[in-house]
This record gives structure tokens, C-alpha cells and sequence, in this order.
């Protein structure tokens, strides 16, 4: 019964697409980024895992973007060299014996963890009919969060957080023949999450007392990093267990 329902509902849209016709205007909004010093996440109760694996390799493409020259490791190598037991937190990833026995058998400088992504549909206007054809116009923003994590791996160190917000807004537009502009809000706040952690790497402030112009130190791109996943766990184990 659930088919029929769907197909009900969906034939009237294939024949309007068919013989009304649709324009669809794709465009990306900017993403406001903000980097933190303070980190949200409590290592003893944040786990590192393999996925969603499309989110990684969506990260590490992004990140790559600014610097083709970067190689991003295998997240499951970094797991085998990592950890030598069923203990998978963040708190022993940056044990320095960890970050050391990482740093010397992959050779990179720097994990990153991907946080969790959050979609959110915010105010709605008007609507659009859909028949033979699309009547009317509306309009619905959507607002996209991407969060990560930077460790340096060589100082065993947190680096901060990297907060991305974007906010696009859906428009369509039919008087039979339908205009629909779609925001590519995902894909904003992975780019601008991908650009912010690049220059996390790629840039350390300019130490009290050095004659150079700026906030910021330029130093060279790494030649290669590591992105996971990191998630709350939501058992977390006893010290020592």
C-alpha cells in the first residue's frame, strides 16, 4: 500500500518535470568559521572510529582542495599503530607515547577529528503546487554545522576546535515552468571547515617581541595527515579498566 501511495505521489511530480520542465540554480553560501582554543570535547569520553567513512573522505578531498600536495592516511592505519588494545579514546591517542609511536611509523604531524554534522531546516515561506506543472513560489533556509578537531601529533597537543556554519535558502519559483535555486549549505561548511584547519597547520602565531608584521607565522604545508571520526561514548569505560 506504501508503494502505491509513493507512486501516486510521485507521478504527478515525473510528469510535471517532463512536460512542465525545471531550471535548478545550484549555489554555495558562505560559511562563517570560527576557531576555538577550547576544546568541546572530554578525551576520556570521546571515541575514535572509521566513519561515516563518506564524511572523511568528503573532509580529506576539501582539506586536499588547498593543498594538493598533502596526503591524507589511511584512518585504519592509524588505528592499527595507535592502539595496541580495545582502549579507542581520545585521551590515548594524545598519550605522548601514542602521538610519538604514530608520528614515527606514519610520519604525520597532524590528526584531525571530524565531528558530528548537523542539518538543520529553519524558516518556511509560501509553497509551491505541483500538478501538471509547478504553481507559486516559496522559500526554506536550511543552516549546516561541520565541527573538527586538530591535534598536533608532535607535541601531543590539542590544538582547538574549528566551527563551521553555513545558512542557504531554498527558493522555487513555477508558473508551469519551475526556476528552483538549491545551497550547497554541506558543502559551504565542509569547505570552510577544510580551509580553516588547513590554516591551523599551516600557521602559528607570531611569538611576543618578534619584528614581523601580523598576528600570524607562516611555516610549510605538511606532507601529510591523518582524518577520523570522533564520537561521545556513550559507555564509557572506569579508569584503569
Amino acid at each position: 500500500m506504501r508503494s502505491d501511495r509513493v507512486t501516486r505521489w510521485l507521478c504527478p511530480f515525473l510528469t510535471s518535470v517532463v512536460m512542465g520542465g525545471c531550471v535548478v540554480v545550484p549555489y554555495k553560501p558562505p560559511a562563517d568559521v570560527v576557531r576555538n582554543q577550547e576544546v568541546a570535547l572530554d578525551p576520556a569520553n570521546t571515541v575514535i572510529t572509521l566513519g561515516p567513512r563518506k564524511q572523511i573522505e568528503e573532509l580529506a578531498e576539501a582539506i586536499r582542495d588547498e593543498d594538493k600536495a598533502i596526503t591524507v592516511v589511511a584512518a585504519q592505519e592509524f588505528l592499527d599503530i595507535a592502539f595496541l588494545d580495545a582502549d579507542i579514546t581520545l585521551a590515548r591517542a594524545l598519550e605522548p607515547a601514542t602521538c610519538a609511536r604514530v608520528h614515527d611509523k606514519l610520519g604525520t604531524d597532524y590528526l584531525v577529528l571530524a565531528g558530528t554534522v548537523t542539518r538543520r531546516a529553519g524558516e518556511k515561506q509560501g509553497g509551491l503546487l505541483v500538478t501538471f506543472g509547478f504553481y507559486g513560489a516559496g522559500s526554506q533556509k536550511e543552516h549546516v554545522t561541520a565541527l573538527a578537531t586538530v591535534i598536533d601529533l608532535r607535541k601531543a597537543q590539542l590544538l582547538g576546535d574549528v566551527n563551521s556554519h553555513a545558512e542557504g535558502t531554498m527558493v522555487g519559483v513555477g508558473l508551469f515552468y519551475g526556476l528552483f535555486v538549491i545551497p550547497m549549505t554541506g558543502t559551504s561548511a565542509r569547505e570552510g571547515l577544510a580551509r580553516r584547519s588547513f590554516c591551523r597547520f599551516t600557521h602559528d602565531r607570531v611569538p611576543p617581541g618578534v619584528p614581523l608584521k601580523g598576528q600570524w607565522l607562516r611555516r610549510p604545508s605538511p606532507k601529510s595527515l591523518i582524518i577520523c571520526r570522533a564520537r561521545q561514548d556513550l559507555n564509557p569505560r572506569p579508569p584503569g579498566s
